[in-house]
């Protein structure tokens, strides 16, 4: 089941957080975060293809019904 444009924006806010409070972890010292941080930052950036991937095809079906 594919995943709704608001459930995409949930999950990218969440890797957000994530991103942060591991951010934080980081500039303390704790490097094994960067890994984290790293990893969210990626899964954004797939999310992101994604979401850009499915306005462009909600627009092309909404231009074929008319």
């Amino acid at each position: 089941m594919a995943k709704t444009l608001e459930q995409q924006c949930d999950e990218i806010t969440e890797l957000t957080r994530a991103m942060r409070e591991d951010s934080v972890k980081l500039t303390a010292g704790n490097n094994s975060a960067g890994t984290r941080v790293r990893k969210s930052a990626q899964g954004i950036k797939v999310l992101c293809q994604q979401i850009r991937k499915d306005v462009t095809d909600i627009r092309e079906a909404a231009k074929k019904k008319k």
